[in-house]
């Protein structure tokens, strides 16, 4: 009967050590429980990292979009800068090209007037000779018919040719400048696309580096966990089967004992 009760008094001990174990898991003080506490914790401490890095990014989304904005309104301010600049180089050049004109007009003055000297000088020359005055007014109008003809003729020609210069560089000043806008835009719009995605693909890293850590701890945790459980259910079954074997041994023995 005593090495009953000392086993009693075993058996009891041992469910108050596991009772004390099941309590120290209820009340979450137990070093596993603690270490799933501690994963729980970085566990939203990463989720609240997330949000805060979600939060940056759209900080930052609307800070492209305003950058956008006023990537625009500056590239239609230089528009207008351009248009003005545009306008300015066009006055500047038909002012040119006006004095040009007007310099070519000079000369050709100065080639009638000398025609008109040359007629007058061959006007006088007919009446001293007693030019019949019909032949005199007859050359007088072919004189003044080829002047004429002369002045139109260039004006047809010098008209066109100036516009048409003036189109070409105008035109010309006009491609390159839009040339130089695109390329800048462009420019622009490559630099903010890689640094969103650069910024991106830092986040997707950032979050799969923590998860792989978070999950990686997570399976050790339950892992040991499992594995002491299991280990504490051996002893305990094993421990159970040495005492039926000794219980069977002293009921053996009793028996052989009565006989």
């Amino acid at each position: 009967m005593e090495e009953l009760r000392q086993e009693l008094d075993t058996i009891n001990t041992s469910i108050r050590q596991s009772n004390s174990v099941i309590e120290s898991f209820t009340n979450e003080t137990h070093d596993l429980c603690v270490e799933v506490n501690g994963l729980d914790h970085e566990l939203k401490e990463l989720a609240k990292k997330k949000e805060e890095h979600q939060e940056q990014l759209d900080e930052k989304k609307k800070r492209e979009e305003e950058d956008r904005e006023k990537l625009g309104e500056d590239i239609q301010k230089k528009i207008e800068l351009e248009k003005q600049s545009l306008r300015i180089d066009f006055e500047q050049q038909s002012q040119e090209e006006l004095k040009i004109l007007v310099e070519i007009l000079r000369k050709q003055d100065e080639v009638l007037n000398d025609l008109r000297a040359s007629y007058e000088e061959v006007k006088e020359r007919s009446a001293s000779v007693n030019v019949d005055d019909l032949a005199a007014k007859s050359l007088e109008s072919r004189l003044l018919s080829l002047l004429d003809g002369i002045r139109s003729d260039f004006s047809m020609h010098a008209k066109p040719l100036l516009r048409r210069t003036l189109q070409e560089n105008l035109s010309e000043a006009a491609q390159q400048r839009r040339d130089i806008f695109l390329k800048d835009t462009e420019e622009r719009r490559t630099l903010l696309s890689d640094f969103v995605e650069k910024q991106r693909n830092e986040f997707l890293d950032f979050y799969k580096m923590h998860h792989e850590q978070y999950s990686q701890q997570t399976d050790l945790v339950f892992g040991r966990l499992k594995e002491q459980m299991e280990q504490k259910n051996k002893q305990r079954k094993s421990e159970a089967n040495a005492k039926l074997e000794e219980y069977r041994q002293q009921i053996l023995q009793s028996s052989e004992r009565s006989y």
